[in-house]
């Protein structure tokens, strides 16, 4: 057993893990949270709240690339991966009126290859991280 002064955690295998004393804030941890799936994209449109959770590899050989994030809620998440360099790839979260996005109507992803950002929901506005 491991005191961590936020409750007490002892494991016995790696099937059975016991934590006792704490509490999570914010939310609920469940399978959800993980990678739902892999969306390759080569056109804009706007992003499905039910597709939270996946990775959103892109290929802009074909032009600049817009992409509107659903309405705002709590811990919606998504990666876009950019596969292609050139063109632009823009992340619009005011489609949905007021809504920001790291402060910001949109946010312009990287243009160096292989860049990813993550994008998370507070529940009111965006945050992209990456």
């Amino acid at each position: 057993r491991t005191s961590l002064g936020l409750g007490t955690i002892a494991t016995q295998d790696a099937g059975a893990v016991n934590i006792t004393g704490g509490t999570i804030s914010g939310g609920t941890i469940s399978p959800t949270s993980l990678i739902t799936r892999i969306i390759l994209t080569t056109v804009g449109g706007l992003i499905d709240p039910n597709d939270s959770g996946s990775i959103y590899p892109i290929d802009t050989g074909g032009g600049d690339i817009t992409l509107a994030l659903p309405a705002p809620a709590l811990g919606i998440q998504f990666v876009f991966f950019r596969l292609t360099s050139g063109n632009t790839i823009t992340i619009d979260a005011a489609s949905v009126g007021g809504v920001l996005i790291n402060g910001a109507a949109t946010y312009t992803v990287s243009a160096t290859q292989y860049n990813a950002v993550t994008v998370f929901c507070d529940g009111a506005n965006y945050y992209a991280i990456g």
